[in-house]
């Protein structure tokens, strides 16, 4: 006998306070047995053919076939009928910080407001909250992300997270490999891992390796003066030995000839790309021949901007699924200014001046030579460098991922995707690009392809469903009705 179930789903054209409240994350198992996801339209491919129709057959959590329509379901499967509704892969956000909660107090480093609320207290109330940031990334049809550096310490919490259910898949790094310590961050173990030989860069990663990592990342910038020639001499090898261990490298760049030696290192990824000017042939020679992926985060560097200039805000999907403790925190930045370390103040005081030549005029020459070290750091040209380069390595045929920075301050777990694709958008990459970077891009840069990434068979049955085709409509403003993470279902939105 068929088995039939029928979900009422609300149909949502744009994403709202109601749509998600009517999320419901209580999860069906279906992981087991077999379950035909009928009347549905199945983006297989987001780039190179549209939208097949046909039903979606799972067993035991993984693809079976996609029978085409008026197929005779086999005996046995229960049946799910789609509505003609839109299947899509799962989406995978590549760069993301679980040890990072996303408000002004998550990195002391950088906004020092310790006296408005502690490190210590930001961490307990991220751990306290763990379950609920990752629910949030399935409410955007996130169903893997990559965290991308934190204490080791926490490797194990993070496992256990992606257990239960609901919860998207997780990927992740150890401790970031670094020539430059940041004690500020050492709360449960260290964030960055300081290394300043071939020797200590090896050691730490033959530590890391042993871990359950499937990520060793790299800081390759100059905070400690070194030069790109000297940062190879230090982590070339170490590089080396965490490929042959079967781990992928990622590297943290943001200048072009760091980015280049960094290549040379034989990086797997650039994350972040290159910032400060634009990539040349060179550049896209090298990334082509190492077959480097390009990883950049368009929206976190325009968010600490935006802090600085006292301007952050939250689109409509933002307010309606962070957490209001988030939000909270940077109107409490702007209201106790005052209690703000003196360099967060320098640098509200004097970043609207960047970019603006006639109210530097104004200023005494000991304040315009602040601005123009500032200029360096945060002037709207950097993001155009971004965009520009953006659009130059996907020209040339270089691997693209995409990914938020998610858990810096101002950049929301979950809903900040939505921010990053429509800054892609925005750059003047299609729709399809986006979401094939979203989906078979992300999977390919972390050698996770052959589980994720596009529907076919014997994959995960990790997908969501949309009202419309998202692949045609701007999904950035469309919340999924149903979300299926290895044939369970995570996430439904019901009437």
């Amino acid at each position: 006998m068929r088995k039939v179930l029928t979900l009422g789903f609300i149909s949502l054209a744009l994403l709202n306070v109601d749509a998600i409240a009517a999320q419901t994350l209580n999860p069906i198992n279906y992981a087991s047995g077999q379950i035909a996801y009928t009347n549905s339209n199945i983006v297989v491919d987001a780039v190179k053919a549209p939208a097949v129709k046909g039903s979606l057959l799972v067993e035991n959590g993984k693809i079976t076939q996609i029978l085409p329509p008026e197929t005779q379901i086999p005996a046995g499967y229960q049946q799910v009928n789609l509505n003609n509704r839109y299947v899509v892969p799962g989406f995978i956000d590549a760069h993301i910080h679980l040890a990072q909660s996303a408000s002004a107090y998550t990195r002391p480093d950088i906004i020092d407001a310790t006296k408005i609320q502690s490190y210590q207290l930001d961490q307990a109330w991220l751990n306290q909250h763990r379950q609920n940031l990752l629910s949030d990334y399935l409410k955007v049809g996130i169903t893997a992300v990559v965290d991308l550096g934190g204490p080791s310490g926490k490797l194990k919490h993070y496992a256990d997270a992606a257990k239960l259910q609901p919860s998207p898949d997780i990927y992740a790094a150890a401790e970031l490999i670094s020539t430059a310590a940041v004690p500020e961050l050492e709360h449960e173990g260290h964030t960055f891992l300081a290394v300043s030989s071939a020797k200590e860069a090896l050691a730490a990663v033959k530590m890391q390796v042993g871990l359950p990592i499937q990520v060793v990342k790299f800081v390759w910038t100059d905070e400690a003066g070194h030069s790109p020639e000297q940062l190879f001499t230090i982590y070339a090898n170490a590089m080396q030995y965490a490929r042959k261990a079967g781990k992928i490298v990622a590297v943290h760049v943001e200048d072009l000839a760091y980015a280049k030696m960094a290549i040379k290192a034989h990086a797997n990824i650039l994350v972040h790309g290159v910032m400060t000017a634009p990539v040349d042939d060179e550049f896209i020679a090298l990334a082509k021949q190492h077959q480097v992926v390009y990883l950049p985060t368009l929206t976190a560097y325009n968010h600490y901007r935006d802090i600085f200039k006292q301007q952050l805000s939250f689109s409509v999907q933002e307010l309606a699924l962070t957490d209001h403790t988030i939000i909270e925190s940077f109107e409490q930045l702007k209201l106790r200014h005052a209690d703000t370390a003196p360099m967060f103040q320098m640098l509200t005081k004097y970043l609207p001046y960047v970019d603006d030549i006639q109210a530097q005029s104004t200023l005494k020459p000991q304040e315009q030579a602040i601005v123009a070290q500032l200029s360096q750091l945060f002037s709207e040209q950097i993001a155009l460098y971004q965009q520009q380069n953006l659009r130059r390595v996907l020209e040339a045929g270089v691997a693209v991922a995409i990914g938020t920075d998610a858990g810096n301050p101002g950049t929301v777990h979950g809903s900040a995707m939505l921010g990053e694709a429509q800054a892609w958008l925005d750059a003047g990459i299609s729709i399809q690009q986006v979401i094939h970077a979203m989906t078979q891009g992300n999977a390919r840069a972390y050698h996770i392809d052959q589980s994720l990434g596009s529907l076919t068979s014997g994959k995960d049955a990790t997908f969501s469903v949309y009202d419309t085709n998202p692949v045609s409509d701007s999904f950035t403003t469309m919340a999924p009705n149903l979300v299926v993470v290895r044939g369970n279902i995570a996430l439904t939105n019901e009437e």
